[in-house]
């Protein structure tokens, strides 16, 4: 099912590659007010807009088009403006809406990335100190597109995003997932105020290779559902748990590690295979390096099946953002 997966995604990007042909351009975007939407609003489908180190004026809305936002890292960075969530999806964008190896921080209300009703691509990009309400402080997935699809995230840093209000008892998890089977493929989520993970509605989500860890204070979850359709298929498969008071919370039942919750029986209509409960061993936590040590336990602990393996040396997948096909250059 995993490997059919991936050679999907391969199919409908040699797809996208063919039918965008000759008429794709790479334009240059500086930093400056409002450059880049102006830029997105200009670009045709098929173009990317490839961004300069700097600061970019966010709030800034796909429009529906299928374009790539590529940066530098972390050196290129899209700051909200802190009225709405700095990146926003809301026009049934798909697989072909690419946004990669970018910052994106200050975003507020929604987050970082807003998601509604779309199913775009967001690839090695630091979602770094956000703010939300109530909902994502760093990604808000609502709803699929108009066929039935969802976003897909790879190897991503999503950490230090936090809780706008956090006295009215509001609990903004770092990602919120409602209605939608969003795929989160070796990607690190650590260092988020509150909790990690909240699943909610008719949502089917795929969570493969990541690293949730070091997730809030005291009443933490790694993995939330709640007013969640147990009937629903969620995968979670060789991911790494660490420092997290609760790995699962289901329906108001908390279940320290990922174990205890899989002995306990929920979910049985869910798919888990091979997550880990170590140490992954950062490099520097404190200053955010988030490269693995010797020794870390995410080390060649992905999924075995060689079309993760680590794009670097071709070894077995290590779990986390500097691992798999698509590795963070940023680390």
């Amino acid at each position: 099912m995993i490997t059919s997966f991936m050679r999907l995604l391969v199919l409908l990007f040699l797809s996208i590659v063919i039918s965008s042909g000759v008429y794709a351009e790479t334009i240059e975007v500086e930093p400056g007010t409002d450059t880049l939407q102006t830029a997105i609003d200009a670009a045709s489908n098929g173009d990317t807009l490839q961004l300069s180190e700097g600061t970019y004026k966010g709030d800034i809305n796909f429009s529906g088009k299928s374009i790539t936002i590529k940066g530098l890292g972390i050196q290129s960075i899209i700051r909200g403006t802190g009225n709405l969530a700095a990146v926003i999806f809301n026009s049934n964008e798909g697989f072909s809406s690419l946004l990669d190896q970018v910052a994106i921080t200050g975003g507020k209300r929604a987050g970082a990335v807003l998601i509604n009703g779309a199913s775009p691509r967001i690839n090695r990009s630091w979602i770094i100190s956000n703010k939300a309400i109530g909902a994502g402080s760093g990604v808000y997935v609502y709803a699929k597109d108009d066929d039935g699809n969802s976003p897909s995230f790879f190897n991503n840093i999503i950490v230090t995003n936090k809780t706008k209000l956090p006295k009215l008892g509001n609990n903004a998890y770092s990602i919120y997932i409602e209605d939608s089977s969003p795929s989160f493929i070796n990607n690190t989520i650590a260092f988020n105020q509150n909790s990690a993970v909240l699943i909610t509605g008719n949502s089917s989500p795929r969570f493969t290779n990541n690293i949730i860890g070091f997730s809030g204070k005291k009443k933490s979850r790694a993995i939330k559902f709640s007013g969640y359709n147990l009937s629903s298929s969620p995968q979670f498969d060789y991911n790494l748990f660490y420092k997290n008071k609760f790995d699962v919370e289901v329906s108001g039942a908390k279940y320290k590690t990922f174990d205890d919750f899989i002995d306990a029986g929920v979910l049985t209509s869910a798919t888990f295979n091979g997550n880990v409960l170590g140490n992954p061993k950062f490099m520097k936590a404190k200053r955010l390096d988030l490269r693995l040590k010797e020794g870390s336990a995410a080390i060649d602990a992905g999924n075995p099946d060689d079309i993760y393996n680590d794009l670097l040396d071709n070894s077995r997948n290590d779990i986390g953002a500097s691992g798999g096909i698509f590795i963070n250059p940023n680390l």
